[in-house]
């Protein structure tokens, strides 16, 4: 199967992103239940069509989408919390090998989406396709080693809920096409219609509406618990057969205990921390998460932050982060890199 995902690109202080394309994001072998992308090694030949695919992505957004030249701009590359070196070097090479930046920087996305919030401080969980961040910052500074990643993200919530459609309206859904009842297909059900609600068991319990959904071909599916029962995978996994994953306020708890219990930290700025968690990411979108959250986390004083512009604060936090003077000395120019090789960036890695 092949998973699309989406890559965005703009300017410093614009206040909306420029372009947006396609990438590809190919699985590995499912082996029951839940469908997992599974890192596999590649083949040569699957090697060199990879790269030769990132070439045309990075043309495409640069040139087309863009609109700019490379060789006259700078370029902040958002990446995972705890990106392997490897990863980043590589990307370093890319950049100025491949598409000639002037200059390059790395940027964790859950500072990024800090920074967008317009605060210094705080819990950040960043939702994404594959799995969820949960990164404590204090006064800018990324607390790693009490990050928490969950291997479980958006994709598993339309997994879930393609699941539950297949057993509960098998026959009405595949009466005609079964590709009109796809991955993405699936997406767009989630997107539109899945909400949290705020105590999962009552929810089963009482009386629903049905929602309608026209399909591809014209078919109209009727769905009802299915609308959130697909999203509860993200407080109980076990519940979906992922029996050693934590759920996300059991998570969130334990970031914040392991913040509270450090007795190196200052209290006071730990509490300014542990207080103030912010959402982000497209699989943040939900309805009712944010309440179910704030809920879930065990603090008497606590406030959760949802912005409208969540799905694309990293983005507008790295176009903000661009013109503030504190980020010059991030930067890796191409003399650096032709000087000292692509590891020299890891040096001006926030």
């Amino acid at each position: 199967a092949v998973v699309s995902t989406q890559s965005t690109g703009g300017g410093a202080n614009e206040s909306s992103e420029r372009g947006i394309i396609a990438s590809l994001v190919i699985p590995g072998p499912n082996k029951g239940g839940l469908p997992r992308s599974t890192p596999r090694a590649l083949s040569k030949g699957e090697e060199e069509e990879k790269e030769d695919l990132l070439h045309s992505v990075g043309c495409s957004l640069f040139y087309s989408e863009l609109r700019v030249v490379p060789e006259d701009h700078g370029i902040i590359c958002t990446e995972h919390v705890l990106c392997e070196q490897n990863k980043r070097e590589k990307t370093t090479r890319w950049l100025f090998d491949d598409h000639s930046f002037r200059r390059v920087m790395f940027v964790p996305q859950e500072l990024l989406a800090l920074v967008a919030a317009g605060r210094d401080s705080g819990v950040v969980i960043n939702m994404g396709h594959s799995n969820i961040s949960i990164v404590p910052i204090m006064n800018m500074g990324i607390l790693r080693s009490k990050a928490v990643i969950l291997p479980m993200g958006g994709r598993d919530v339309v997994h879930a809920m393609q699941l539950f459609l297949v057993n509960r309206r098998s026959n009405q859904l595949f009466r005609n096409n079964a590709r009109d009842f796809d991955d993405q297909v699936v997406e767009e059900i989630v997107k539109k219609h899945a909400y949290v609600v705020g105590n999962y068991d009552l929810g089963m319990r009482k009386a629903f509406t049905e929602k309608e959904h026209e399909l591809p071909d014209g078919q109209v599916v009727k769905m009802g618990r299915e609308l959130f029962q697909c999203t509860e995978i993200l407080f109980q996994p076990s519940l979906f057969g992922l029996k050693d994953t934590l759920g996300l306020g059991e998570a969130v708890n334990r970031v914040i205990t392991s913040c509270v219990d450090d007795t190196l930290l200052n209290p006071n700025h730990c509490k300014a921390t542990t207080s103030q968690i912010i959402l982000t990411g497209a699989g943040s979108m939900f309805p009712g998460l944010q309440d179910r959250l704030h809920g879930e986390v065990e603090l008497p004083e606590k406030k959760v932050y949802a912005s409208p512009e969540r799905k694309l604060s990293a983005w507008i936090g790295g176009s903000i982060w661009a013109s503030l003077s504190r980020a010059r000395n991030c930067w890796t120019t191409k003399e650096e890199y032709d000087e000292y090789g692509p590891g020299v960036v890891h040096s001006k890695c926030w």
